[in-house]
């Protein structure tokens, strides 16, 4: 049977601005935090939030999101390497004997980025005083839309590849090889888009009803969120090669405490509902 896979080709370079080239992944990972950040917004208003706590949190979110998928890449992925050259953990550019070369940052990792964001809730609150769960719950479920665009973007990038394929839509990554392998980065966009869908749906319908206790939207979304990650490095190509060797990758090792840490939350708030009844 003659099958004709997707060729990919697209060098995801938009234009350049001077010096620098505008991609589409700076443009997705923008636009996902830009679309989380409006929904996060709406409900912190019709939480009886201020826009100057919308304005903290996205100011502290920031800052502890980059921090956190920064040194999460560095220190779980690429530490024989960042370990001799710590400057560039936090300076977006390669150094070398020929000089300082701008490249951006080349390495964030998701599950930091997810850690970063529980640090900046836990400061918001410690400032506003406002309910963490409540906080948590909202954030939670916006990741999920961010989470679709940022994978939209490695697509763009041929990066994050999945397995080779004969399915009759595997992508031909031309930047990587010329094997049909998985968009595995397509599963992801598609199956974020569709868990946010899911929980903006059940939030909008029930809030907090007797259905649901603060804190149970997060730990299902994380605990089903990590899962799916858990489940799709199956069909991904290791992002370096000492996980070669490994039983589990490390996105599969990293995913394992999300997923216990959300289970217990919902189950803990569950039953905080019915202890209550």
């Amino acid at each position: 049977m003659n099958i004709e896979f997707i060729v990919w080709n697209f060098s995801g370079k938009v234009g350049e601005i001077g010096n620098f080239s505008v991609n589409c992944y700076g443009l997705l990972f923008a636009a996902g935090l830009a679309l989380a950040g409006y929904w996060i917004y709406n409900r912190f208003i019709e939480e009886g939030m201020t826009e100057k706590d919308f304005e903290l949190f996205l100011i502290w979110s920031f800052i502890c999101m980059f921090l956190g998928c920064r040194l999460c890449h560095c220190l779980f992925y690429q530490w024989n390497y960042f370990s001799n050259h710590p400057l560039e953990i936090f300076l977006p550019f390669k150094i070398s004997s020929e000089g300082w070369n701008f490249i951006g940052y080349r390495g964030l990792a998701s599950h930091g980025g997810a850690v970063g964001m529980v640090v900046a809730m836990l400061i918001f609150m410690a400032k506003t005083h406002r309910d963490l769960w409540k906080v948590m719950d909202i954030v939670a479920i916006g990741a999920c839309l961010a989470g679709a665009f940022i994978r939209l973007g490695n697509l763009m990038n041929s990066e994050i590849v999945g397995l080779p394929t004969q399915l009759p839509w595997g992508f031909v990554f031309t930047a990587v090889d010329n094997q049909p392998r998985h968009p595995a980065q397509l599963y992801e966009s598609l199956f974020y888009i569709a868990e946010f869908s899911a929980a903006a749906l059940l939030f909008k319908k029930y809030r907090y009803s007797s259905k649901l206790r603060p804190g149970a939207y997060f730990g299902v979304v994380v605990a089903v969120m990590f899962t799916f990650r858990l489940l799709i490095e199956n069909v991904k190509e290791v992002q370096e090669s000492f996980e070669k060797e490994m039983m589990f990758d490390m996105g599969q090792i990293l995913s394992v405490p999300f997923i216990v840490v959300g289970v217990v939350i919902f189950l803990l708030k569950i039953l905080q509902k019915k202890g209550r009844k």
